[in-house]
Order: C-alpha cells, then structure tokens, then sequence
C-alpha cells in the first residue's frame, strides 16, 4: 500500500471547500489560514466555527479486451463473453471447442460510454459524515498592530482509497512496461504459464490534523503569517490477490491449456501515519486585491505498518506477520493566491500550487522496487463571489487537480491524469444569534484509461461532498 493516498491532505487543507475557495484570502474565514498563514492578519474579533460534512465517494471500471493474431480466443475469457466449462479443464481451448457443445461466446455490449458507471465491471462506493472541523480565531491588538491567533482541530482527513483488477496477469503477456513480458510463444518447444486472478486493493481511514497559527499585519498593506500542522491517525489496509486460473500457453499461434485454480494471497493490516509542517506565509494587500505566497517548508511523512500475510490453497495454508517504518521526505512546497474585487459586488480569486513529488524521496522497509515512481501534483483553483442584498454572498468555482501517478500505456510521463471540480457556496449572515452560516457543495470528476496491447482499461473516479459551517463573532 506505502503512501497510497496521502496526498489527499494536501489538496484538502490548501484548496477545501472551507477555506471559501472563491473567497481565497479575501476575508476573515477561519478557515483561510489553509490557504495562506497571513490572512487573518486582519481579523479584529473574537471567532468561532465548527463544520459538518457528508461525503460520497465512487470508483468504477471497464475492461475491455481485443482477440489478436497471437491469441485469437483468450480475450472471450477475461472479457467475460465465455466462461470455460470445469468438464474441460485442463484441456486444449481448440479441443474443447470442438467437443463442448456449450462453447458458446456472448456478444459484447456496444454502444455505452465506456465510463459511464452502467457500462462498468465493477463498482464500489464509500459514504462519511459528521463533524469536521473546529476553529476558534482570537486578535491581540498591541497598539496599532493586530497579531491574530488562531487554533483548528479537524477529525476527517480522509484517505479512503480503492482499487482492482479483476483480470490481473502475471506475467502480462501484452505489456512491457513492468520488464517482465514473457517472449512470444512460436514454436513447438516454447511455453509460458500466466496466472490469472482478481486484485483488491481497500484503504480505509481518516488522519486528525491539529493546525496553529499566528498572523500579524506589518503595515496596512503587509501581513505574515505561520501554521504549525499536526497530523496522524491509522488507516486500515487490504490487499488480496485471488488466483482463478492458469493459462498456460504452448506451441505457437492460438495454442493455449486453460486450468482453473484456487489460491488466496490476503494481506491485511494497519498503517500508523505522523506528519508535521511549518508553512509561512505572506499577503500584500492593495486597494482592490491581494496577493499571497505560501511556503511549507520540508517535512517527513512517516508510516508505521504492521501486516498479516495468509495463504489459503485448497489443501493446506500459511501466515506470517510483518511491520516496518517507511518515510516520505517532502521538498519545500510553494502556492499563490490572488483575490481581486473590481465592485463592490462583485469579487474574483485563483489558487495555484504545485506540490513536488517528483522530488520527494521515498524510504521503504520493504523491497522498493514495488512502487511507481510519484510525478508532480499540480492543483488550480478559481472562482467567483457575488453579493446579494443583505449580505448574502453566492460563490461558485472550479479546481483541476493532476493526479500524482501515470496510467500504463500513457503517451506523457510528467503530468497524471487532471481531475476536475466544480464548486457551489452561499453564506447567509444575520442569524438571530449573530452567526453566519455557509454552504458549500463539491462535485469531483476523474476518468482516465489503462492502454495494454491486448487490452485498456476505463476507470472512473468521483465523489460529491456537502459542507455546511457555522461561524459566529464576538
């Protein structure tokens, strides 16, 4: 598993709904000192907020495989169109073809969107809710200067992360990108056996983050800031690879033995995550706009996992337990922000950070040969507020967001694939108890595909998330 889907805190705590991504570093939202550690600078009350949240996420995927002039028939089996016949294991698939009558191959589905989630197959979905996050703001004015502290607990990091592949080959007889492509089967004294089995992969879990800091306006038209962040929690992880069947693959052109097979490889376990950061920040304020730098400064991410491996055959089984500590070191990272206001009613903002994975050292207890290469994270923001009568503000946005990973079969290695989200807020202010309370609604789309000479993948990636924030000054 290593570090799967720990850059999720990142893009969460520099570009959540909650910092009022349309609104960045435009107001005194607690929530900004996510975006950048100066922007309470100007905060002249006492402030509390705490958050609820409701999230749904969903993975899905097509597989789809093409007969070719080495193996004309096997794609029919790991596409799902055929199903070989147990009275026929073991056997020559063109022997079999010949002597059972109910060797029949379904046409394929034509005609859907490859990613749409009824043309998938397989899906799986996840759903959380509850509290989010607690902050409390608090000025101290020395003079004419104003050094705002400032304090958030948030209990919903979330790392949940899924994946599979229900046709997992080993060793993949159309792909060279792992080194591993067995040499083409052509004549009477060549063979290989590929294994065939169904790949899960599951982590489930959500890190608590404790965040403090300190902003101060320099001069009215500069403020600074600093933001120590805390964050660990555990995660429970899974893989298991469960054989269906060999093929073994013999003589030449489109001869091949299909026997089918049954062993479980399950790993299963915790991962213990710490983090700490420093990020300083800084804001010039102007007349219409602000402007903003970000610096997180270097910081190790490390992983305390302990796994219990079991095999189960169909006569016998074994187990054994492994722990060990891996550790991600993180380069300084570095974002911008802009907010400018040309009317009274009338406000936009952009975020831009990108965050250096590429340059990340990784350290694993395990063999590292295991793990893909991280390539840069690279996120955009950018939205738009509008002011109602009373004081109501609508805000609406839009975030791209690369993936830090390369599909195989891609024809660019230094971008992943680009994510994209739309964003929806309104704040209603002047509640009977001086609050204010804000709405914000996330929609997250990902496609991208898997490109094998025998096959691609589809996959499809999306949540929705719903915030709602209750702020209220003293």
């Amino acid at each position: 598993m290593g570090f799967q889907s720990i850059d999720n805190i990142y893009s969460y705590n520099l570009f959540s709904p909650l910092s009022g991504m349309p609104n960045s570093i435009s107001s005194n939202d607690l929530g900004e000192m996510f975006v950048n550690p100066a922007s309470l600078a100007s905060l002249k009350n006492l402030k509390l907020s705490l958050s609820l949240f409701s999230n749904e996420k969903e993975w899905w995927e097509r597989q789809e495989y093409r007969p070719n002039r080495q193996l004309v028939t096997l794609p029919f089996i790991l596409e799902g169109l055929f199903v070989p016949n147990r009275d026929y294991d073991g056997w020559y698939d063109h022997e079999a073809f010949l002597q059972d009558t109910m060797y029949l191959v379904q046409d394929p589905d034509l005609g859907a969107d490859v990613y749409e989630k009824n043309a998938s197959d397989w899906q799986e979905k996840k759903s959380r809710g509850g509290i989010d996050r607690f902050m409390i703001g608090f000025p101290l004015h020395y003079g004419d200067k104003n050094i705002v502290l400032a304090f958030s607990f948030i209990n919903n990091l979330l790392l949940d992360n899924y994946d599979r592949n229900q046709t997992h080959l080993n060793p993949h007889p159309a792909w060279d990108g792992y080194s591993d492509m067995p040499d083409r089967v052509t004549g009477a004294e060549d063979s290989i056996r590929v294994t065939w089995s169904d790949y899960e992969r599951n982590r489930l879990g959500a890190l608590n983050s404790w965040t403090f800091n300190c902003s101060y306006s320099l001069t009215t038209n500069l403020s600074i800031g600093l933001t120590y962040n805390k964050i660990s929690g555990d995660t429970d992880d899974m893989v298991q690879l469960e054989t269906i069947g060999h093929f073994d693959i013999l003589e030449g052109y489109n001869t091949y033995k299909f026997r089918y097979d049954s062993v479980r490889h399950n790993t299963q376990g915790t991962s213990k995550f710490n983090i700490s950061n420093i990020s300083i920040g800084g804001i010039i304020n102007g007349e219409k706009y602000r402007a903003g730098i970000n610096v997180m400064l270097p910081h190790k991410i490390k992983r305390n996992w302990e796994y219990n491996y079991v095999k189960n055959m169909v006569d016998s089984s074994s187990s054994s337990i492994d722990k060990g500590l891996d550790r991600m070191d993180m380069p300084i990272t570095i974002s911008y922000n802009i907010y400018f206001k040309p009317h009274e009613k009338f406000a936009l903002s952009s975020n831009y950070i990108n965050l250096p994975f590429n340059n990340a050292d990784f350290t694993y207890a395990g063999d590292d040969s295991l793990y893909s290469k991280w390539i840069d994270k690279k996120l955009f923001s950018f939205g738009l507020s509008y002011w109602l009568p009373s004081n109501i503000i609508l805000t609406a946005g839009v975030q791209t967001m690369s993936q830090s990973y390369i599909p195989d079969g891609q024809a660019f290695n230094n971008i992943g694939p680009i994510s994209k989200s739309i964003v929806f807020g309104l704040q209603l202010p002047r509640f009977p108890s001086g609050g204010v309370i804000s709405v914000f609604y996330q929609k997250n789309t990902l496609k991208y595909y898997d490109l094998y000479f025998s096959n691609t993948n589809w996959t499809s990636e999306n949540f929705n998330r719903l915030d709602i924030t209750y702020s209220i000054s003293f």
